[in-house]
Parts: C-alpha cells; sequence; structure tokens
C-alpha cells in the first residue's frame, strides 16, 4: 500500500500559556470535521510518509482516532492519505 501526504487546513486553539491545540481541521473539499479529543502529542516521524520535523497528534475526529500531524518547519498539518489507484 501507498500513502500520500495530504496537507489540510486546522483551526486551532491557544490557551493563555500560549499552548494550542487542533479543534478542527478543514479537507480541501471545503468539509469541516471537528476534533472531539486530542489523546497524546508527541514528536514523531509520520509512520507512512517522509516528513521534517513533526508533532504527531493522536486525535478523535467525530468519534473516529486518526493521526494528525504538524511540520513545525513549514508550519503546515497534514494527515497520511492511502493512494486508492497505485500501481
Amino acid at each position: 500500500m501507498r500513502y500520500l501526504k495530504k496537507y489540510v487546513g486546522v483551526y486551532t486553539y491557544t490557551d493563555e500559556k500560549g499552548v494550542s491545540s487542533p479543534v478542527s481541521l478543514v479537507w480541501e473539499d471545503g468539509r469541516s470535521f471537528r476534533i472531539n479529543a486530542v489523546k497524546s502529542v508527541k514528536n514523531a516521524p509520520p509512520d507512512h510518509v517522509g516528513g521534517l520535523v513533526t508533532v504527531r497528534y493522536d486525535v478523535v475526529v467525530e468519534g473516529f482516532s486518526r493521526v494528525l500531524y504538524y511540520e513545525t518547519y513549514l508550519n503546515k498539518w497534514f494527515v497520511e492519505k492511502l493512494c486508492e489507484n497505485y500501481n
């Protein structure tokens, strides 16, 4: 199986201490998905695609466990998307 790095829009909440957490992500077609919980945050490389220095967020998106990555160097968020038509 092959995965692609899919950049997504992410809305974040920053508390009074300056700590930011993702609260929703926006897919390429404009659909927005609420992040119900952040289960863990750690510096970790992506499981399937390459990346610069990344922070891994294990999150619950509308009731489903998902992984969201933040590339600190590029200031971008992405998910790993399974490529369906790979030969």
